[in-house]
C-alpha cells in the first residue's frame, strides 16, 4: 500500500513537471512571437575578414536595434564591437556608434517605377584608438537609396551618400573634412535562397586642407538564406585607386589593386 502511494506521488510530480516545462515553453514561444508582431526588431551581424598581406584577421560583431515608428519611419541604434586579431595589433574594442532615422518608401516601384528610401545617421567613435587615429569624435552622414526589380532573377539599387566630420583638432588640415560615395549593387537571385552580387563603390574626399582623394571599392560577394532568419555570405573585394592618391588612372592595374579582401559573415534577424 505504501508502495502505491509512493509511485502516485512520483507520477504526479512528473506530471506537474512536465506541465511546469510545457507551458515555460509556451510561455517563451508567446513571447518570442509577441516580439516579431511588435515595432521592435533586433538584427546580429558577424564578420570575419583578412587582406592579402595580412598576418591574422578582424572580426567585427555588430548589433542593430531597431523601432518602427510608422508604415514608413524607423530609428535604429547599432553598436559595433571590433575584435583585432592581426599579430602585433591584439585588441578588442567598441569602435563604432552609429543612431540613424529612417525614411521608407518615399517612392514605390509599383506607384512610380523605382523604390526609394532616405536616412539620416549619426556616427560616434567611442573607443580613444579610433577617436585619435582618425581626430574625430564622429560624423553625420546623410544617404538616398533607389532600387529597381526587373524581375525574380535580376534587381538593380544605387545609394548616394554624403558626410560631414566632427573634427578635435580642427586645426589639423590633413584631417578628413567631407566625403561623398555612391554604392551600386547589381543582384542576381539564382535560387529562391542563393544569390550572387556584384558592388561597386566610387569614393572621393577631401581634407580640411582641401586635399582630395578618390577610390573605387569593387566587391564580388554570394550568399545564402540558410533559414528563414540567418544568412550566410562570403566575398571578396579590392580598391583601385591612383599612384598619386588623388585621381583615378588605372593605366596600371596591378599598383591601383590595393588589399585584395576575403571575408564571409552571417547575420540574423532575431526579431
Amino acid at each position: 500500500m505504501k508502495l502505491t502511494k509512493v509511485a502516485a506521488l512520483l507520477a504526479l510530480t512528473s506530471s506537474l513537471g512536465a506541465q511546469a516545462a510545457s507551458t515555460s515553453t509556451t510561455s517563451l514561444g508567446s513571447i518570442y512571437q509577441k516580439l516579431k508582431e511588435s515595432p521592435l526588431s533586433m538584427d546580429v551581424l558577424s564578420e570575419t575578414a583578412t587582406a592579402k598581406g595580412m598576418d591574422g584577421f578582424q572580426n567585427t560583431s555588430i548589433l542593430y536595434l531597431g523601432y518602427k515608428l510608422t508604415d514608413k519611419d524607423s530609428v535604429k541604434l547599432e553598436n559595433r564591437i571590433l575584435f583585432d586579431r592581426r599579430t602585433g595589433k591584439e585588441d578588442t574594442r567598441m569602435n563604432r556608434m552609429v543612431l540613424s532615422y529612417n525614411r521608407g518608401k518615399i517612392l514605390t516601384q509599383a506607384d512610380h517605377g523605382i523604390n526609394m528610401s532616405a536616412k539620416l545617421e549619426q556616427r560616434l567613435y567611442p573607443a580613444p584608438t579610433d577617436r585619435n587615429a582618425r581626430n574625430q569624435y564622429g560624423l553625420t552622414r546623410a544617404s538616398v537609396k533607389a532600387s529597381h526589380e526587373f524581375n525574380s532573377l535580376f534587381s538593380l539599387s544605387g545609394t548616394l551618400y554624403g558626410a560631414k566630420t566632427q573634427r578635435i583638432n580642427t586645426a589639423d588640415q590633413d584631417t578628413n573634412d567631407t566625403y561623398a560615395y555612391a554604392s551600386f549593387v547589381e543582384n542576381f537571385q539564382i535560387t529562391d535562397k542563393w544569390y550572387v552580387a556584384f558592388v561597386q563603390e566610387p569614393f572621393i574626399g577631401r581634407t580640411v586642407g582641401g586635399v582630395q582623394s578618390a577610390n573605387i571599392y569593387n566587391v564580388l560577394e554570394t550568399g545564402y538564406q540558410i533559414t528563414p532568419e540567418l544568412l550566410g555570405a562570403v566575398y571578396t573585394a579590392n580598391t583601385l585607386e591612383s599612384d598619386d592618391g588623388k585621381k583615378l588612372s588605372l593605366s596600371n592595374f596591378s599598383e591601383a589593386t590595393k588589399a585584395q579582401e576575403f571575408a564571409f559573415y552571417f547575420m540574423l534577424n532575431a526579431f
